[in-house]
């Protein structure tokens, strides 16, 4: 399995070098601002060809940036606006999608995206590297980057497992982002790099389902025969209230609006999505510490925000807004992201797993019902067999049998090969279900069944 991973090398530079850093950053930064401008004068453009043709003389002659960072300012403008170009055909789409639905369900109807508006501003120091060509390794732990005077050879640091890739031959080293850290004044360059970790089905001793939440941000469940069945849940409420914390001091802040309130609004700017990363970086260690050689079921949740009910209006209540607030920012992507590029490095391999009716499905007779589960409580009872469990372990035991039975397929076919973790295209369709009437029946959701998992072979 090819793993794509970012070494953080913290820069040793004295003063002149700083300069030099500094200068070629903000030459950088203003060549993409005016890049942006012209494609965006010239009908929101995001081809490369035509940014290069109207943008890279000036470039090179206004801002002095070699022939290579006038490329990168060229191809980081291009993919900026095919981003935006892409976020707003899909908000077209779902707004056209939502209009049908709202009509007959009074639905609300999704806010359509307005990115392409005006030209993207830039803001960040940073500029990208293109290995052998910008930027290179020398002997001693010096790297040899591009500033305006020409090549610059400095110092760096980092974390030995990163280092110790770096200088593998097998290793393959991509493109570097030099980016500066405002609050701790240092500069780093943040090297993408390519490794090797094959992973076989039939090594995995263990299969854990993962249940992901707001409540809890993770419950796991082993569902190994014979085994203790443990699980492990990891509450959510710590991290809420110090979300809620960042929320409320920036309402005052803004509320406020003198000068020193604005430098502290910049000072905390970013602080809570530092947190939640940490949080996820953290609970993602913790998940894959705990199960090694472990096949991992997760939820595919791709257009979660899209598929629920939220009220948005002005007169909407305050315990209203807040829950919209959350929901807003609950980042289960993050740490699925996160459990997927780290498990393969313990052994382990992470699947996505059909997310639908885990929730109202009972593990001992299947039977499928909204009931199961009384306004979405923590409690599960099955109407038909009485079963009785915590609703987010029964969401971990229904996850963890999908995962179960892709590895009991996989061993019969004899697909033990180095697997990617990937999601497929069919995968996008297998969320897209009717999340307001659910099936009533066993017999209902084996009718409506849709592929379980999602992995891509190497």
């Amino acid at each position: 399995m090819n793993i794509v991973r970012t070494a953080k090398l913290k820069l040793t530079c004295s003063s002149e070098q700083r300069s030099r850093l500094q200068a070629v950053t903000t030459a950088y930064r203003a060549a993409q601002n005016h890049a942006s401008r012209w494609a965006f004068e010239h009908g929101k453009t995001s081809s490369g060809i035509a940014i290069h043709k109207g943008c890279y003389a000036h470039i090179r002659a206004e801002y002095g940036l070699a022939s290579q960072l006038a490329c990168s300012v060229r191809d980081s403008v291009s993919a900026a606006y095919k981003t935006l170009w892409t976020t707003t055909k899909q908000s077209i789409a779902r707004l056209k999608t939502a209009q049908g639905q709202a009509a007959r369900k009074g639905r609300r109807l999704p806010r359509l995206y307005r990115g392409l508006d005006h030209a993207p501003v830039f803001k960040a120091l940073t500029l990208e590297y293109h290995y052998g060509r910008d930027y290179s390794f020398k002997t001693g732990r010096q790297v040899s980057v591009m500033t305006l005077q020409g090549r610059m050879t400095v110092g760096y640091d980092g974390w030995n497992a990163h280092l110790d890739d770096l200088q593998h031959l097998e290793t393959d080293i991509g493109a570097a982002k030099l980016w500066y850290d405002r609050p701790k004044k240092q500069w780093y360059l943040l090297v993408a790099y390519t490794v090797q970790k094959p992973v076989a089905v039939r090594e995995l001793k263990q299969v854990v389902g993962v249940d992901v939440g707001q409540r809890y941000h993770a419950v796991t469940k082993v569902m190994n025969p014979g085994a203790d069945g443990t699980v492990t849940m990891f509450e959510g409420s710590a991290h809420r209230q110090k979300a809620d914390h960042y929320q409320h001091l920036r309402t005052k802040l803004q509320a406020k609006g003198t000068r020193s309130a604005r430098r502290r609004l910049v000072s905390i700017s970013a602080r809570e999505r530092r947190f939640t990363a940490q949080r996820n970086h953290v609970l993602a260690r913790q998940i894959i510490d705990a199960n090694p050689l472990a096949l991992i079921g997760m939820e595919e949740l791709a257009q979660i925000r899209e598929r629920t009910e939220r009220r948005s209006n002005p007169h909407a209540s305050k315990k209203q807004r807040h829950a919209n607030r959350v929901r807003s920012t609950w980042s289960y992507a993050q740490l699925r992201a996160m459990v997927t590029y780290k498990a393969p490095l313990a052994g382990s391999l992470v699947i996505a797993v059909d997310p639908q009716y885990t929730s109202q499905t009972c593990p001992q007779c299947t039977h499928v019902s909204r009931e199961n589960r009384l306004q979405g409580g923590e409690q599960f009872t099955c109407v038909n067999c009485g079963f009785a469990e915590h609703a987010d372990i029964v969401g971990a035991v229904n996850v963890g049998l999908r995962a179960w039975q892709w590895k009991q397929e996989q061993e019969q076919q004899d697909l033990s090969g180095c697997l990617s973790a990937i999601p497929s295209r069919e995968a996008e369709d297998v969320t897209l279900y009717d999340a307001e009437g659910g099936v009533r029946s066993a017999v209902e959701a084996e009718g409506s069944h849709k592929p379980a998992t999602s992995v891509v072979g190497c």
